[in-house]
């Protein structure tokens, strides 16, 4: 059985919850943090701040990315629908 270590959750699972948390805010409209999961720890040695910058960027061109992505399918959705005063 595996311990349990209260109500922290496991590093992997931190990672998950930061990447939500840092998309959940890009799609608001706030800036996400910049600080990525820290893979380096997870693997037990310090995290050099160039990797973290370097990792960083890589997470905000992905999400602009998908944020792109999602705006062009709103916007493909929102040419489907029936203009609003046609009365339909």
């Amino acid at each position: 059985m595996a311990s349990t270590r209260g109500s922290r959750p496991d590093p992997e699972h931190q990672a998950v919850l930061a990447n939500l948390y840092d998309l959940q805010a890009r799609l608001r409209g706030d800036p996400a943090s910049l600080v990525p999961p820290n893979r380096a720890r997870l693997e037990g040695r310090p995290a050099d701040p160039v990797d973290l910058l370097r990792a960083a960027e890589v997470r905000v061109v992905a999400l602009q990315a998908r944020l792109d992505q999602l705006e062009a399918e709103l916007q493909s959705i929102a040419r489907s629908l029936p203009p609003s005063g046609s009365g339909v």
